[in-house]
């Protein structure tokens, strides 16, 4: 049995481009982040905040018949309603990155396996903005379309003097 040396050789082949390696690192990061029942939850309990927001819409426009008949105090939805709605967005937002983005980088770290990630054809800008695309697509989807939707659906169900 012959014994054949170990040397390092470089990969020759061709080299994927720049975003297509951010997209790697945004799709096992996104991948491990919900691997923790935790943040899960979080995410899911985040969400409550737009489908209350959905429901006193709701309520607002199609109560107000009794409000009208029996004298109760009618909801509203006007700009302090949409100021409160991105105040608690917000808050929720700040709770969940405070929870998620120390995750991200974290077990890079711990196993030192950045070392071994940024030797690879990957700038730092590159792993950067891949945990950092995971973290605003998800931050996305607790704030910004959320208020959206809500927003949209006031405004199909108000009457034009709105």
């Amino acid at each position: 049995m012959s014994v054949h040396p170990q040397v390092y050789r470089p990969y020759q082949g061709p080299l994927s481009g720049g975003w297509r390696r951010v997209a790697v690192v945004h799709h096992y990061a996104r991948r491990r982040m919900f691997h923790s029942r935790i943040l899960t939850a979080l995410f899911f309990i985040c969400l409550l905040v737009p489908v209350v927001q959905l429901v006193v819409v709701y309520l607002s426009h199609n109560l107000s018949f009794l409000s009208q008949m029996s004298g109760l105090k009618a909801l509203t939805v006007d700009n302090a309603f949409f100021q409160d709605y991105l105040h608690y967005s917000c808050v929720v937002a700040f709770i969940f990155t405070a929870f998620a983005a120390p995750g991200l980088v974290a077990p890079d770290l711990a196993h030192g396996g950045l070392s071994i990630i940024l030797a690879r054809p990957l700038t730092r800008w590159q792993y950067i903005a891949g945990k950092f695309s995971v973290l605003a697509v998800i931050l996305s989807l607790l704030t910004w379309i959320p208020a959206e939707i809500v927003f949209l659906v006031q405004y199909n169900l108000a009457t034009p003097d709105w």
